[in-house]
């Protein structure tokens, strides 16, 4: 996936629903995203592990990828 995200033009959603997604895979995901050609605009994270930091790290990917319009992140505690 990091692969594509690197080299691709054409990645308009990005779901990574309950992948066990963390706050350190996130920073590595922020960074290739941040850096790749494609116009993400939708990216869900439901059901991962992200914490305050993680909630930073999008922040940041939003403040760069502006044209993310929606953002999917529900997280359950039972």
């Amino acid at each position: 996936m990091m692969t594509v995200l690197k080299a691709s033009d054409e990645v308009e959603q990005l779901v990574l629903r309950n992948t066990g997604l963390t706050d350190d895979l996130l920073l590595s995901l922020a960074t290739v995203l941040k850096g790749s050609p494609s116009q993400v605009k939708m990216l869900n994270l439901n059901l991962n592990t992200i914490g305050p930091y993680g909630a930073h790290i999008l922040l940041e990917v939003l403040r760069v990828k502006p044209h993310v319009k929606g953002l999917q992140y529900v997280k359950f505690i039972t």
